[in-house]
This record gives structure tokens, sequence and C-alpha cells, in this order.
């Protein structure tokens, strides 16, 4: 069972996972690709808001403590302060929310980039296998190749793409060398095996 587990998981990838140059062209196609590129854009974003959050709040927190030493032990006739443990409450409630709010969203937002980086993943899949059916002469999967990482990045892969493949096919045309037998048998002797 963990057998057919593991051949299922290897034939699900296909061409990308014995494919440098396929990897090479999934990198560049999410790198390409202006949906990705916003989503992603967006949550370095609410990190940064996130992180500013914090800081903010840790020096709110700060200031919570410096006011909470000067109002400690007031004068005589002087009401001690609530206001120290009020902001401190705030706070821990403010740290709360965004960091929850953070989790939340990355949440949200990670779903849509998975989802995003499976479909980019299978329009690959689907150029590469075309372009490998083809022999890479097809001007439509080339076309496509060129909208998805370049016009430019289509070129080069394919160039690559060529010239690792004339390789495998010198390397497998090319017949194993010869290896000269060194080593001298023994003589048979009659009757003994």
């Amino acid at each position: 069972m963990a057998m057919m587990d593991a051949n299922t998981t290897r034939e699900s990838r296909g061409l990308l996972s014995d494919s440098i140059w396929g990897n090479m062209i999934l990198k560049m196609a999410y790198s390409h690709d202006q949906e990705l590129q916003a989503m992603l854009r967006r949550r370095r974003h609410v990190d940064n808001a996130t992180i500013g959050a914090l800081t903010g709040i840790s020096g709110a927190t700060l200031g919570q403590n410096i006011t909470s030493i000067a109002t400690l032990n007031p004068p005589a006739g002087v009401p001690d302060s609530y206001a120290p443990g009020i902001v401190g409450v705030v706070l821990e409630g403010a740290v709360g929310l965004v960091i929850g709010g953070n989790a939340v969203f990355h949440h949200g937002l990670q779903s849509k980039v998975k989802a995003r980086r499976q479909e980019i993943r299978r329009q690959v899949e689907a150029i590469l296998q075309h372009l490998e059916f083809s022999d890479s002469h097809c001007p439509e999967a080339q076309g496509e190749l060129a909208k998805l990482i370049g016009e430019r990045g289509a070129q080069e892969c394919l160039q690559l793409w060529h010239s690792s493949h004339v390789t495998a096919t010198v390397i497998e045309k090319t017949p194993p060398p010869m290896l000269e037998s060194s080593i001298v048998l023994p003589a048979s002797v009659p009757g003994k095996l």
C-alpha cells in the first residue's frame, strides 16, 4: 500500500518532478504571474503592518510602565490611578487582535496562493507535455510558454530543452565502450570441474 502511495505521488508530479528545466520554467511562471505576485505583495504589506503595530504596542507598553511607576504610591490625599492598569489591558487586547488578525489573514490568503500556484503548475505541466509530444516544434505551445514566462525566457528554455535532448539522443545512440579483458582464465584440467 505504501508503495502505491509513493508511485501515485510521483506520477502526479509528472514532468516537473523529473526535469530541472521544467522546475525552472515553473519558478519563472510563478515570478511572472501578476495575480500571484499581487497576493504575495499583500502578504508582505500585512506582515509589515503587523510588525509596525507590535512595535507601537511595545512602545506604548513602555509608556504604560513609566506611568505606573510615576503614579505608584501617590502623595497623601491623591487617589491611586487606574490608568496604567486600563492601558495594560487595552494593549494586551490589541496584541491579541493583531496576532489573531494576522493569522486569519494568512490562512485565507495562503489558500488562495496555493490554489493559484496549482493552477500555474497545471498550465506549465500541460505546456511541457505539449512541447514533449511535438518535440518542441509546436508554435501554439511555444506561444503559451512565452505568455507564461515571457518571450526571452521561453526562447532560452527552448534552447536549453533542445540542447539537453540532443545530448541525451547522442548518448543513447553511442554504443558503450568495449572493455578489453585483461584477466586470463586458467586452462581447465580434464576430469575436474
